[in-house]
């Protein structure tokens, strides 16, 4: 049996995880909207910005830090969040990333995108 501890923050904010995260999986917020929708409480939980990645960007600058040596990432993406700029982007910071996984569910085309140190 695995022990799973569930921590309510923005992000990483509070977490003391320097390179000890195994596994991160993040459904962000990736609707794309005009910046001045993510004020609102309940838009939070979908609102993403232009491009839909005001939120997913925060956290990949926070990734190089945070991943273990062996660590996953896990990222559900819509089209309009440009996944191959996602991958791109973040190979930049030494991490290899692709596809694994898409499905279209109510008029939008979801991908999962996995990325791992590369080594």
């Amino acid at each position: 049996m695995f022990q799973v501890d569930v921590v309510l923050t923005d992000l990483t904010m509070g977490l003391k995880l320097p390179y000890l995260v195994d596994v991160l999986v993040f459904n962000p917020p990736y609707v794309v909207t005009e910046n001045d929708e993510i004020s609102g409480t309940l838009q939070r939980a979908w609102a993403g910005g232009l491009d839909g990645r005001i939120v997913m960007d925060r956290l990949f600058s926070m990734l190089p830090e945070l991943l273990s040596s062996k660590g996953c990432f896990y990222v559900v993406v819509i089209d309009e969040n440009k996944p191959n700029d996602i991958i791109s982007s973040l190979s930049k910071s030494k991490f290899s990333g692709e596809t694994i996984a898409k499905r279209r569910v109510r008029g939008e085309n979801l991908s999962v995108l996995k990325f791992q140190r590369q080594s």
